[in-house]
């Protein structure tokens, strides 16, 4: 039993040091392309003489150079798929709310299997069954990239400037 303890202790602090190393590599790829990256802290509170941790809803708050911003949690998963039971719902209900809304918002997820990161949408999780999982080629076209390649663009879509004649009429 103990043994198994361990195992399992020993497998969860290999995933918590691929997610801080992704976490890392992702706030460093999009700093350096101009974006403004606001990371929630974790959240904790006392209770009774002890610290508990709390749920935050997600992990990124994005600003691209055009204004446009970006609610963001990533993930990480040993192979090459998703799974519904890997959906946090607290995360979800908020990421899903912004959505609705307009709002650019849902999960970067690192395949590590394939060593592809590939955006989902709240559209997207919310869609997501029991028993059924996204994997890197369930993402939009243009949402997914090699790890080595990870840019803003597959958050936010590319921007178009507008070509013509102002809509706005001058005298």
């Amino acid at each position: 039993m103990a043994r198994i303890k361990a195992g399992r202790s020993l497998a969860g602090r290999r995933s918590q040091v691929n997610g801080e190393a992704f976490e890392n590599l992702f706030r460093s790829a999009l700093l350096w392309r101009g974006v403004q990256v606001i990371r929630f802290p974790s959240g904790a509170k006392w209770t009774r003489g002890k610290l508990l941790p709390v749920p935050t809803p997600f992990d990124w708050i994005l600003v691209d150079s055009y204004g446009s911003v970006a609610l963001i949690d990533t993930k990480t998963t040993a192979g090459d798929r998703f799974g519904f039971a890997q959906v946090v719902p607290h995360q979800l209900r908020d990421l899903f709310e912004a959505h609705t809304r307009g709002a650019i918002a849902g999960y970067v997820i690192w395949f590590r299997e394939s060593d592809r990161v590939a955006f989902f949408d709240a559209g997207q999780l919310h869609a997501l069954k029991p028993r059924q999982s996204l994997g890197p080629d369930d993402a939009m076209a243009g949402r997914v990239v090699p790890r080595a390649h990870l840019s803003p663009e597959i958050v936010f879509p590319p921007f178009i400037p507008a070509v013509g004649p102002s809509p706005i009429a001058s005298d």
